[in-house]
């Protein structure tokens, strides 16, 4: 019988957080989209071009990503490290089924394509973070007797993650609204 590793584990909490959140946003849609009718109409200064709005757009969007990166982070230095991602994949995938649900109740099946162009290209940068968290987590298993990482080695790590967090800030602060709104033209 062949072992299920970690990343097989997060990624089946992931889909079954998918799951749980297409059933939660079309059973219970009025928890929902009046959630994301209030998002869209804040997008929709975004949307409108280069303003002012930009810059707090960009530091919201560090306080808004940063916090959960962070604490997984801290999760992946105590014991616990496994469980925090495993919460982190379930939540992120209930999040996504209930994004994806909402778009297409709001607009039909061309609100699959409109949460595409709303998660591309940043959450390429925010799946590759998560993925070196998990592997950061396999590593710190598979060390003998718990051996603590080097400064170096956790200072190249958090080097890694930095970079890809904030070219991943930079496209959803100044690419993503562009695209957005060649998105909603479409639509």
């Amino acid at each position: 019988m062949k072992r299920i590793t970690g990343r097989q584990r997060i990624l089946a909490i992931f889909c079954g957080g998918v799951l749980f959140g297409t059933l939660l946003a079309n059973l219970v849609p009025k928890l929902y989209l009046p959630t994301a009718a209030e998002l869209l109409g804040e997008l929709a200064t975004l949307l409108e071009g280069p303003t002012s709005a930009y810059s707090g757009y960009f530091r919201y969007l560090l306080g808004i990503r940063l916090i959960p990166i962070l604490v997984i982070w801290i999760c992946l230095l105590t014991p616990y490290g496994g469980e925090g991602l495993c919460v982190a994949a379930l939540w992120y995938g209930i999040c996504c089924g209930a994004v994806i649900s909402g778009a297409v109740l709001l607009y039909g099946i061309a609100g699959v394509l409109l949460f595409l162009t709303a998660v591309f290209p940043q959450y390429v940068f925010y799946v590759l973070i998560f993925m070196q968290l998990i592997a950061k987590h396999e590593l710190r298993k598979n060390r003998r007797h718990g051996q603590p990482w080097s400064f170096s080695e956790e200072v190249g790590f958090l080097l890694v993650i930095t970079v890809l967090f904030l070219a991943g800030v930079l496209l959803e602060t100044y690419l993503n609204p562009l695209m957005l709104r060649l998105g909603f033209l479409m639509v």
